[in-house]
């Protein structure tokens, strides 16, 4: 490499048309928008899930007339690939100017759980280890954690 050229991580000084993006290099550019791509798209995913809790709770409330929900629980389990903040976020967007505003949406998360089949102890997953802390077995079976349920609702009956 000449001693005039660039390396290749070095920051380049040019925005990106006015968008406020650095080019690190093309090919960090790209990873970059492909990056940013999958963060809007399990956005989007975050917000089809709080869309349809949110239809959930607009039928609860068809069947209670004068009633007004204040409040959803639900349970997320840590594999279940939804992220915590990105539904919490989407779900107060969608409640904002509507008849549900402010209702309050509850996060419960749910650890990843383990059972060993040599001693039956159903254990959660700390650290990535697998092995069960009763008796060390390393082969155990997956027990959850890809939970994505609705857990409550809470009303207020006028």
């Amino acid at each position: 490499m000449k001693s005039d050229e660039p390396a290749e991580t070095e920051i380049r000084k040019s925005k990106l048309e006015n968008r406020g993006e650095f080019r690190i290099s093309s090919f960090d550019f790209r990873f970059f928008a492909c990056s940013s791509l999958v963060t809007i798209l399990s956005a989007m995913h975050e917000l089809s899930i709080a869309s349809a809790i949110l239809d959930a709770v607009r039928k609860e409330a068809e069947k209670r007339p004068g009633a007004r929900v204040t409040k959803v629980g639900v349970r997320i389990g840590a594999l279940s690939g939804v992220e915590p903040e990105a539904l919490s976020f989407g779900f107060t967007v969608l409640v904002k100017g509507t008849e549900f505003e402010p209702l309050a949406l509850e996060i419960e998360p749910v650890p990843r759980r383990q059972r060993c089949p040599a001693c039956d102890f159903t254990f959660e997953v700390a650290e990535d280890n697998l092995a069960c802390p009763r008796c060390a077995r390393i082969e155990t079976q997956f027990a959850g954690g890809d939970e994505l349920d609705m857990a409550y609702l809470e009303i207020e009956e006028q």
